[in-house]
C-alpha cells in the first residue's frame, strides 16, 4: 500500500512541478510585455509633452501674428473699417439682379441668377493695401 500512494505522490509532485515551470513562464512572458507596454507610455507621454510645447508656441498670438502677415498677407482691421450697426446698411450696397433671358420651362426664383455687389470694405482684406499706396 505504500508503494501505491508512493507513486502517487511522485506522480502528483511531478504534475505540480510541470504547473509550477509553465504559470513561472507565463508570469514571465506577462512581466516583459508590461515592461514593453511601460516603455511605450512613457515616449508617447514624451512626444504629447513635446507636442504641447510645440502648440503652445504656435499658439502665441505674436507667433500667429507674424505667421499670417508672412503666408495670409493679412493686416490687421483698421478704425476706419469698423461701424455701428445704424450705419451698416448705409456702407453696404443693395443686390441687384442681373437680366437672364427667361427660359422655356418656369425657374424659380430661387434659381435665377443673382449678381453680388463688390465687397465692402469691411471685407475686403486689400482695402487696406490699396490705402497704403493710393
Amino acid at each position: 500500500m505504500i508503494r501505491h500512494t508512493t507513486v502517487l505522490f511522485i506522480l502528483l509532485a511531478g504534475a505540480l512541478s510541470l504547473v509550477v515551470f509553465g504559470v513561472k513562464y507565463q508570469v514571465q512572458d506577462l512581466e516583459q510585455e508590461l515592461k514593453t507596454l511601460s516603455r511605450e507610455i512613457n515616449a508617447n507621454e514624451r512626444s504629447i509633452h513635446v507636442l504641447n510645447a510645440e502648440w503652445s508656441h504656435m499658439n502665441n498670438p505674436t507667433q500667429l501674428r507674424r505667421m499670417a502677415e508672412r503666408h495670409l498677407n493679412m493686416q490687421p482691421v483698421g478704425v476706419n473699417q469698423l461701424t455701428e450697426w445704424p450705419d451698416f446698411a448705409a456702407r453696404v450696397p443693395a443686390r441687384r439682379e442681373t437680366p437672364v433671358s427667361e427660359p422655356k420651362t418656369p425657374v424659380s426664383l430661387a434659381a435665377k441668377r443673382m449678381t453680388l455687389p463688390p465687397s465692402s470694405p469691411v471685407a475686403d482684406r486689400t482695402t487696406d493695401h490699396r490705402r497704403k499706396t493710393q
